[in-house]
């Protein structure tokens, strides 16, 4: 399995990928836990997809990425006439995903290890831990905390994609560590874990 880090995680300069695959490989009875990681959550913050999620997410007039057409937190703070405590949360937001570069040439994602961590993101819970309306400003400025979860697993189609008897473009360094986690986690009792990361943006927008 640890074939893997040396495919995709190359460009990794802080072990971030390492200490995921140490967490995952250092216990066979344990039960699903999370995994947090001071440099994951650094890197995720200034990616520009979970940028894009972020901004997109709260998609204020100011906004440097918008969700067209949707309801958002802008929106929906809008509609409750700026009382957070009236306001309905929307849903449906979306997901991000460290999808950048080429898993076949293991660039960027899929070189610094972050495709190989998480790729696509599969939750996301957005909480409000501030908020304040000046209504004589007409702005309000809030404080979102985003917290993305994903599943450090695979499942049969992985392996059967990407796995070692697969047609896969991947290098057979790949496809060998594929088969292998695969084989821990079906197999032989190695519990996924919960990826987590956790990120704080505070904004000011026009109430508008």
């Amino acid at each position: 399995m640890r074939k893997l880090l040396a495919v995709f995680a190359s460009g990794d300069t802080t072990g971030m990928a390492k200490r995921l695959f140490d967490a995952f490989l250092q216990d066979t009875c344990r039960l699903v836990t999370y995994f947090d990681d001071r440099s994951l959550n650094t890197a995720a913050g200034s990616h520009p997809n979970i940028n894009y999620f972020c901004s997109a997410a709260l998609s204020a007039p100011n906004s440097p990425h918008k969700a067209v057409g949707k309801v958002r937190i802008h929106q929906a703070l809008k509609n409750a006439k700026w009382d957070i405590k009236k306001m309905f949360m929307p849903a449906g937001l979306g997901v991000p995903a460290f999808n950048l570069g080429s898993k076949a040439f293991s660039t960027k994602d899929f070189n610094n290890g972050l495709g190989l961590m998480i790729n696509g993101v599969q939750y996301v819970y957005v909480v409000a831990t501030h908020y304040n309306y000046d209504s004589v400003t007409k702005k309000y400025c809030i404080t979102l905390k985003f917290i993305f979860y994903d599943v450090f697993g695979l499942d049969d189609d992985d392996l059967k994609e990407f796995g070692a008897s697969s047609d896969s473009v991947f290098s057979s360094s790949a496809a060998i560590g594929i088969t292998a986690w695969w084989q821990l986690q079906h197999q032989h009792g190695y519990a996924p874990l919960v990826t987590r990361i956790v990120l704080e943006r505070t904004y000011e927008a026009p109430a508008e």
